[in-house]
Order: C-alpha cells, then sequence, then structure tokens
C-alpha cells in the first residue's frame, strides 16, 4: 500500500513539473520588438571598422586586442555578419532595425545581442551563452 502512494506522490509532482516546463516556454520565432521591421544597412555602413576586441569564454579573455578589425558584410536579404580579426569567432544572423541614424541588431536566435551601427561607430556586446564579445571604436 505504501509503493502504491509513493507511486501516486511521485506521479503528482512529475505531471505538476511537466506542466510547469511547457508553461514556461515561449515562442522565440519572433523575438524583435513589437512592430520593428528589419533593414539593409547603407552600404557606407558595411566596411571595416578599427577599435579595441575583447573575447571571453567562460569569463577568461581569450583575446584583448587594442589594435583590432572588425568587418560587417551582408550575408543574405537583411542579414548581416560580423568578423572579427585575431583568430575570434564572427557572429552570424545579425538583422537590423533603424532608430534616427543609428542602427541596432534585434536578436532572433535566443542570445542576448547588442551590436550597434551609425557612421564611423560600431559598439558590439554579445553574449551567447558561455562566449561574450564585445568590441568599440574609438571616440
Amino acid at each position: 500500500m505504501r509503493a502504491i502512494q509513493k507511486m501516486n506522490t511521485i506521479t503528482r509532482v512529475m505531471f505538476v513539473l511537466i506542466t510547469f516546463a511547457f508553461m514556461s516556454c515561449s515562442d522565440d520565432e519572433n523575438v524583435s520588438p513589437e512592430g520593428a521591421r528589419f533593414v539593409d544597412l547603407p552600404s557606407n555602413l558595411v566596411t571595416s571598422y578599427d577599435g579595441v576586441l575583447q573575447y571571453n569564454v567562460n569569463q577568461v579573455p581569450q583575446v584583448t586586442e587594442s589594435d583590432a578589425t572588425a568587418t560587417v558584410s551582408k550575408t543574405g536579404d537583411k542579414v548581416y555578419k560580423v568578423s572579427f580579426s585575431d583568430g575570434v569567432p564572427e557572429v552570424t544572423g545579425l538583422r537590423f532595425i533603424e532608430n534616427n541614424g543609428t542602427f541596432a541588431s534585434a536578436s532572433d536566435s535566443g542570445s542576448s545581442e547588442g551590436v550597434s551601427l551609425r557612421l564611423n561607430d560600431l559598439s558590439v556586446g554579445i553574449r551567447n551563452g558561455d562566449k561574450h564579445w564585445q568590441f568599440s571604436t574609438p571616440n
């Protein structure tokens, strides 16, 4: 009898946990800001930038370079990537929205992204899993 009661209790707990797991899942298909429209970057922003680069894995610096390069290039319809010097992995699948001449990335991949572009200025602050990219052009 005790074994049956334990099984019932375990079954109820598992049912509750599974229910909460399904309820907490959300649709990550479109996580861009409400009403935002992805745009093509102006050609003068699709170029190379000189600046300071830091790349960490598990919060351990892998590359810290004050004379680095980042290159923004188009990879598809309104989709871009940023490639870095010094053997740092590129960041792909970036889409941008525009606000008063500043272009900011909006994620549809679930990563915590922060890429902003404006004339002669690129700022990158991306965390994806245990990897963290930072790049900035000098003021």
